[in-house]
C-alpha cells in the first residue's frame, strides 16, 4: 500500500541484475521509503536488500538468490495505483522463452 496522505515518495526499487525482474519492497502494510539511500519502514526500521531476495520472482531459478540492485525512484500515488492494477493482468515470465514474444503473443501483454 502507498503511505497514507502522501502524493509521492522516494522509494527503493529492487531489480535482479540478471533477469531484470523487479520488486517494490514494503513492510508494515506500506512501501518502504528511501531515506538517505537506506530502505526504511514508516516506523523508521531499516530494511535490507537480502530480506527481499526470497520473495522476488525471477525469470529463472538460476538467479533467485543473487544480490538485487537498489534503484532509487520517485513514485507517485497514481503510478503506484497503476502498477497495482496491472499486476493481475501481466503474464508471468516463463523460463526458457526468448525476450521477443511471437506476434500473436504480443497481444497478451499489457503496456502501461
Amino acid at each position: 500500500a502507498f503511505p497514507a496522505g502522501q502524493r509521492a515518495i522516494d522509494h527503493m526499487l529492487l531489480q535482479c541484475p540478471v533477469c531484470m525482474s523487479v520488486n517494490f519492497p514494503g513492510t508494515e502494510q506500506s512501501l518502504v521509503l528511501n531515506r538517505g539511500g537506506q530502505m526504511t519502514s514508516l516506523s523508521g526500521r531499516v530494511m535490507h536488500e537480502q530480506d527481499y531476495r526470497a520473495v522476488t520472482k525471477h525469470v529463472t531459478p538460476a538467479c533467485s538468490n543473487l544480490p538485487l540492485t537498489k534503484v532509487p525512484v520517485r513514485l507517485s500515488a497514481e503510478e503506484s495505483a497503476a502498477v497495482a492494477r496491472l499486476v493481475g493482468s501481466t503474464p508471468e515470465a516463463e523460463e526458457g522463452l526468448d525476450d521477443q514474444p511471437a506476434l500473436a503473443e504480443q497481444q497478451q501483454f499489457v503496456t502501461a
